[in-house]
This record gives structure tokens, sequence and C-alpha cells, in this order.
């Protein structure tokens, strides 16, 4: 069955059989301190511990503010249980809004795709126009009422900078343009550890911010999405949210708020930036030193150091390449789909690599590819070109 969207093509990740460097959220093992926390926590619950939602809540923010450099005021802050259902949420704002909405491409395709189900019809947005600086001529041509764009962008890991992006809300609050900005892949990204709301308060720009712990924190898939907004937008955003659900679950937030806890030195964000830098650099070696058999460098020279996936391009060979890693049981994402506009020249070329594993199955799953890619290479040599699907 072919795939109608990227998620569908992670589900095949899910099975235990294989290795998963596809699905883009965290699986790596907590360490033995924050178990132990959890553990508590659990205990607590089952011993029947009285509730306090607001106060789970509370110390989960003050947390997360750590983490992001972001305040998140109460009466101006939404906890929902996924990105996506978040991302929908403010959806249904825009859709009421019934004016031009405008998201980045390449981006990861569910953004546009839920705009879809209520009837937007998003205007692509070259993500070259926004990163790292911001070409606001080029955006006034669009004449948006909302832009929705991810920082850092999902899967190329381009952000725009500091400047650029408070330019971007001065911009905004002149044209009367609402600003959606997907943060999920902010965590350790420190040009990113800031507060884009009270920015955005400054100068007078309607401003919504959606943070996502999936995408760096993992315990048995509890996480939560955060909605921050400006003020004006306080009283339609409470209006929807409510419509979606009361509260999360206090469990998962206590959960979470251990695992953030910024009074430890291994938090696990902490762990989470280890994780990257030491499965990044597992990466690099294994394909420098293959790189005469693999015939070419997938890796791209304006990466994100800081982003828990790596996008990939090959010029040649890239459906060759998943077929390859298929066949040995190793999940990667095509990259095809983040290309959600439509064809261009870039589809048919990358694939996306989630570097947030335990490191020693990550090495598995890099020995598995980079083998697939000498394979690959091998394949092309002897096909002749007519036979070549890419």
């Amino acid at each position: 069955m072919t795939a109608r969207n990227l998620t569908e093509l992670e589900l095949r990740a899910l099975d235990p059989r294989v290795i998963n460097l596809s699905d883009g959220h965290a699986h790596q093992t907590l360490s033995a301190e924050s178990q132990a926390g959890i553990r508590t926590a659990v205990e607590r619950a089952l011993a029947g511990t009285r509730p306090d939602y607001p106060e789970a809540e509370r110390q989960f923010l003050r947390a997360l503010t750590h983490h992001t450099g972001q305040e998140y005021p109460d009466g101006r802050t939404f906890v929902t249980y996924a990105s996506s259902v978040a991302m929908s949420a403010v959806a249904s704002h825009l859709r009421r809004m019934d004016r031009p909405v405008g998201v980045v491409c390449p981006t990861f395709d569910n953004i546009p795709g839920l705009l879809r189900t209520l009837d937007i019809k998003p205007i692509p947005i070259d993500e070259r126009d926004l990163t790292p600086t911001v070409d606001l001529a080029r955006l006034d041509l669009n004449g948006l009422g909302a832009l929705v764009l991810v920082a850092p962008n999902n899967p190329t890991g381009r952000c725009p900078t500091r400047a650029s992006l408070e330019e971007l809300i001065g911009w905004a609050a002149a044209r009367d343009v609402l600003l959606v900005v997907d943060t999920a892949f902010r965590w350790c990204d420190d040009t990113m550890r800031w507060d884009l709301v009270r920015a955005a308060e400054e100068q007078g720009a309607d401003l919504i911010t959606i943070d996502d712990t999936g995408k760096a924190l993992a315990f048995a898939d509890v996480k939560a999405a955060v909605i921050g907004v400006t003020r004006r937008l306080s009283e339609p955003i409470r209006a929807i949210h409510t419509q979606y659900l009361l509260n999360v679950s206090e469990l998962g937030l206590r959960a979470l708020t251990v695992m953030l806890d910024p009074s430890r030195p291994d938090n696990e964000l902490e762990r989470a930036r280890k994780i990257i830098l030491k499965n990044r650099a597992y990466f690099d070696n294994a394909i420098e030193a293959q790189v005469g058999s693999i015939g070419q460098d997938p890796r791209r020279r304006d990466r994100n150091p800081a982003l828990s996936v790596e996008w990939l391009r090959l010029p040649t060979g890239r459906d060759t390449l998943l077929e390859e890693c298929r066949a040995r049981q190793l999940e990667v994402l095509n990259g095809d789909q983040f290309f959600w506009a439509g064809e261009s020249l870039e589809t048919g070329t990358f694939v996306r690599l989630a570097l947030m594993r335990d490191p020693a199955y990550f090495a598995r799953g890099i020995d598995l590819f980079v083998e697939s890619l000498s394979r690959t290479r091998n394949v092309h040599r002897r096909l002749p070109l007519r036979n070549r699907r890419d």
C-alpha cells in the first residue's frame, strides 16, 4: 500500500523486528535517576495520593521555561497531548480567520495536511525566503493573513536568526499577519532559547508557539505539547482548546517534570544533547571511513549540528537505497513528502535519519545504512542508464 503521508511511512518503523531510524520522536533509554523519579510518581498515583493537576502543570511549565527560555503565563498557555493536536486547535482558529495561510516548504507534511482537513488551502512559502534571513518583499507578494513556520525546520534544521525572527515579527505586526511558530525541535538549539511570545507582545504582533516534548524526551510515548499565545489570542484559543480536552494526564506531566528537572545536571534534556553529539559523531566517522566505497558524501554542508535528525541528499540511487535498507530490516524516512507542495527538483533525492536513539542501537542502524549505501553504488554501476529508476 502506498503511504499517503510521512506518518504512514513512519508507522512501518514501529515493527519491533526492524531498526527504526525513521520516526523522529525520541526513543532512548532513561537514566537510572529518571527511572527512579518516575517510579516514585507512579507509586504515589497508585497509592491514591490526592490529585493536584494545576500544581503539576505549573511545575512542568516552570521546568519547561528553564530549557526553552520562554515564559508560559497562566491564561495564555494551553497543554495538549501532542503537537498534532495543538496544530489542529490552531488550524481551527486559522479557519475562522478566513484569510490566506502560508506554510514553510519543505516541512513535515502533517502541518499542511491538518490545514487541508479544514478546507484551508496552504500557500507554500519557500524555506529559502525565511532562513537564515527573511525576504519580506517576497512574503508581501502572497497577501498572507497567517504564516506557519517551523524553527528549527524539520527536516532541514534551517532556522531564521533571532534578528530575522524579530524583523519578521515587526513585519507581521505592521501587516496584521498571525505568526505560528512550531518550535518542537528547538530543544538542543540554543539560538532558539528565547521568548518569542514576549517579543511579539513588545511589537504588537499576534503569535503562537508550539513546543513538543516528544522530540527530545522518551518514556513510553508520554509527551505533551504546549501552545503559547499573545494576549489577544488568549480567549479564542482557549475556546477552541476546551473543545478538545479538559486536561492532559497529571501523571504524565509529573513524569515529564522528572525528566526535565533543571536541578539535575544529568536531566534527560542534557542527556539528549549528549546523545545527539555522540550519534552524529558516529555517523560522521562511518561515512568518512567508507566514502570511497559509497562514492558520495550525503551530508549537507549547512546542516544544523543541534538537530535531532539528519537530512541527507543522494543525487542518484535514493530509491534503491531505501530498498537496500528495508532488505536489511532498517527503516529510514523517504524525504519526498516533506516537499508537500508537489514535485520539485529536490524530490527523489532525500532521506531523513533520526538520532534520538540509544548509541548502540543507533550504531547498528548506521552500520547497515552505510552498507546499504555501498551496495546502492555497486547496483548503479552495473545498471544500464535506461534501467535506473532514480
